[in-house]
């Protein structure tokens, strides 16, 4: 049932048809009136508002969720970091859908009752969880918002230029919000919210967001009179004079200085540079930069797509972190709770905890959908998942306290010259984002090296438990090797053969020096060698020491099987010059088809050098990546 409402203000007459309005903003005068029972009521209160940054529109269709939609009003708030539009459509059944609307993102709203449990506006802390109706929620923002005023038809009285106390919340997920507006009394109401997914919200069979870039031609600077010819986007709330450096206010009836740059700032991109990621292109429309305890300086390019809306760029020692809002929430108070390195999961990634702190901002210029002033300060967070990472800034401004959640990935220097089509300095030091990264061939060639190292640690391990085939077994007394001896023959059977010759005397501080030959069955020398045995121990100052050992090995290479003898000659002492007669007696083994240990612990050597090489290379990189307490004394 319709009913025909006129403004008591100028006389216009407005067709109501859903009886759940009681209040509109006459499209005339732009009076806010509102009705009961008895009568058609003026509020006294008019409001012009600034145009919306989407292309919904007051009484033009749009479609939600595959169903159609009639937008019957909607209402503009202003808080102390912008502003924000709640839209009210009317569903195919008649029904009211409450549909708000901050800096490109949506989310449907329904009323729930209040919980008894929530505590009052003065008690919340931004960062906080609280527990509504058995589910933790996020304290994101807290504020005092002002009422710009209202256009189109509304279910309820809201009086421009009334103040509202406000907190929005949000679960851990991030998947649901829950909007607490405290009336004048302190008493809340209560909005549960769930965010509209990409493409659910259509107006005239497209996307919310049309493809357009207002233009700056016609904003003069409030500070120097000169005008601004620099393309923003349409969702503008400050705009950077480049002649005078002032920051300025926008708005639909006036424009007014609220910051101004005090020095000039050079950056790596400049304003109206375009980057190019995931195959989209984002223009840079502002800059910003920051300062802690007045050495760590980065830089802040904020990026804008028609229609995917805003990136944050992050340059900090030639670094760059691409980075996103996100509404997913970590379960724990982050900026005290967490110490460098403590792992905490953030929905199923596990991220490591950086640093926190409290930056300032020295520069600002371009234009941004928030108010910024030089001199502010905010408190940050960071923690990584390399190439991914995470940041949790906390700020204060006026009477509005906010934190805000980004999720971010590391971008090379070689993709960012890629993006930007520009030839950018090397980076400098190790990101706490960056990843460890090998190449192909390194990786390859680390995984070979691996290979190598297991093989011969195996075969060194077989040669450690293969003694061979024994084919002599002899001892030698002290006469026969001092005047030259001859075992008896031997049989090699293999083609080749490593041939070990180990050598044992009971030598006490005492030696035995040898010379080893092999014969043939035609009296040949074909090889020889020399061998000692020697061992020594005692004690000196009270501690007990030894030296040498009372056997020995040699090995040699026979090439052709056959008949063999050793042939044995060797003198023994105790000191350095050798006794005239007498010493220990000899015994020598013989063994074929051994596996000399020594020459598989130089392969292993050898074989681990470059994985060995990579693994500090790593160990090197995570070092620098995430310095210790213990390396922040040092330096």
């Amino acid at each position: 049932m319709s009913r025909a409402v006129q403004c008591p203000s100028c006389g216009a007459q407005h067709e109501v048809q859903n009886p759940g309005i009681t209040a509109l903003g006459c499209r005339y005068c732009h009076t806010l009136i509102y009705w009961d029972e008895q009568a058609v009521h003026d509020s006294g209160r008019k409001a012009l508002l600034d145009p919306p940054s989407s292309a919904l529109r007051v009484g033009e269709p749009c479609t939600l969720n595959r169903q159609h939609h009639q937008v019957l009003g909607r209402v503009r708030y202003t808080y102390g970091a912008g502003v924000w539009d709640e839209w009210f459509l009317e569903s195919p059944r008649g029904e009211i859908v409450w549909l708000t609307e901050d800096e490109k993102e949506f989310a449907v709203e329904k009323p729930v009752s209040a919980d008894p449990r929530l505590p009052p506006f003065e008690q919340l802390r931004v960062g906080a969880t609280v527990t509504v109706h058995q589910r933790p929620f996020l304290v994101e923002e807290l504020g005092r918002a002002t009422c710009q005023g209202v256009e189109g038809q509304v279910p309820w009285l809201v009086l421009p230029d009334e103040v509202y106390p406000f907190a929005d919340l949000a679960s851990p997920d991030g998947k649901i919000s829950l909007g607490v507006e405290y009336d004048q009394q302190g008493a809340p109401s209560l909005f549960l919210g769930e965010f509209v997914e990409r493409g659910a919200l259509l107006v005239q069979g497209g996307p919310p967001f049309p493809e357009q870039v207002a233009t700056g031609v016609g904003v003069r600077c409030a500070g120097c009179g000169a005008p601004i010819e620099h393309r923003f986007p349409p969702e503008t709330s400050m705009l950077v004079c480049p002649q005078c450096g002032a920051g300025l206010q926008l708005s639909a009836t006036q424009t007014k200085v609220i910051t101004r740059n005090s020095e000039q700032v050079s950056f790596t991109l400049a304003i109206g540079d375009v980057c190019t990621f995931d195959k989209l292109k984002y223009e840079v429309v502002g800059r910003l930069r920051y300062v802690e305890e007045g050495v760590y300086v980065s830089d802040e390019y904020l990026l804008w797509a028609d229609q995917q809306g805003y990136l944050w760029l992050e340059e900090s020692n030639r670094h760059w972190v691409l980075n996103r809002r996100s509404h997913q929430a970590p379960g724990v108070d982050i900026f005290s709770m967490l110490k460098p390195k403590d792992r905490i999961k953030i929905g199923a990634t596990s991220f490591q905890f950086v640093e926190s702190g409290t930056e300032e901002l020295r520069y600002v210029d371009g234009a941004l959908p928030w108010l910024a002033q030089v001199g502010e300060r905010f408190q940050y967070a960071d923690l990584v998942a390399p190439p991914r990472s995470y940041c949790a800034e906390r700020s204060v401004n006026g009477d509005s306290q906010e934190i805000e959640f980004f999720a971010g990935r590391y971008v090379p220097v070689e993709e960012m010259e890629r993006a930007c089509g520009k030839k950018l300095s090397r980076s400098l030091g190790v990101a706490a984002a960056q990843p460890f990264i090998r190449t192909r061939v390194q990786t390859a060639l680390m995984w070979i090296g691996i290979l190598f190292t297991l093989l011969n640690g195996a075969l060194c391990g077989m040669a450690s438990t293969r003694g061979g085939r024994v084919v002599l077994r002899e001892q030698f007394s002290a006469e026969q090797y001092r005047a030259e001896a001859l075992s008896q023959p031997f049989q090699i059977r293999f083609r080749p053969s490593v041939v070990a010759i180990r050598s044992r005397a009971p030598v006490d501080n005492a030696w035995v020096s040898t010379q080893l030959g092999i014969v043939n069955a035609n009296d040949e020398v074909l090889f020889d060698t020399e061998d000692d045995v020697s061992y020594y121990h005692g004690v000196e100052g009270g501690e007990s020491w030894s030296e040498g050992s009372q056997s020995s090995t040699r090995y040699i290479r026979i090439d052709q099987p056959g008949w063999y003898r050793l042939l044995v000659y060797g003198q023994a002492g105790t000191g350095e010059a050798p006794a005239a007669s007498g010493g220990p007696t000899l015994a020598i083994e013989v063994s074929e088809g051994v596996m000399p240990g020594r020459y598989f612990w130089w392969m292993i050597v050898l074989s681990a050098l470059y994985p060995l090489k990579e693994i500090l290379r790593k160990y090197s990189h995570e070092k620098r990546r995430i310095p210790s307490d213990d390396d922040d004394d040092d330096d």
